[in-house]
């Protein structure tokens, strides 16, 4: 009896991991999981502030939040990932534990069994004795 097939049981799709930035993903894949592009407009720019307007301070924003949310995407799949396999395992010791509970009921019934053959022979033989 398999846990994640009874009703109820909906196991979480997870993607395989990915460990790093890899050349495979294409420009779509990137401004996908990116923020939208600031464009920096020279009127926006605050003239009191020590960084000047061109420098790529907001693509280097960008990228640390690309970068942590693909962290946090690896970090949720490894979380899944940890939380079936627990489950699984939690599975698998409960019906090792439900057949080792089966097996002991059937023991008893066999002793309880051969307890009342033996009263029953037992008193036969006082019986018996007592006719003697």
């Amino acid at each position: 009896m398999e846990h994640q097939y009874q009703a109820g049981f909906v196991p979480p799709i997870v993607a395989p991991f990915i460990t790093g930035y890899d050349s495979q993903f294409d420009s779509d894949d990137l401004s996908r999981d990116a923020s939208p592009n600031l464009k920096i407009n020279p009127e926006n720019c605050n003239s009191n502030s020590n960084s000047s307007c061109g420098d790529k301070a907001p693509v280097d924003e960008e990228e640390r939040k690309r970068i942590r949310r693909e962290r946090n995407k690896q970090a949720a799949a490894r979380c899944r990932q940890r939380r079936i396999e627990y489950t699984n395992k939690l599975a698998r010791e409960t019906e090792e534990l439900e057949l080792g509970n089966v097996e002991l009921r059937n023991t008893l019934h066999e002793l309880m069994q051969q307890k009342a053959h033996l009263e029953a022979t037992l008193k036969m033989y006082t019986k018996k004795c007592a006719y003697v």
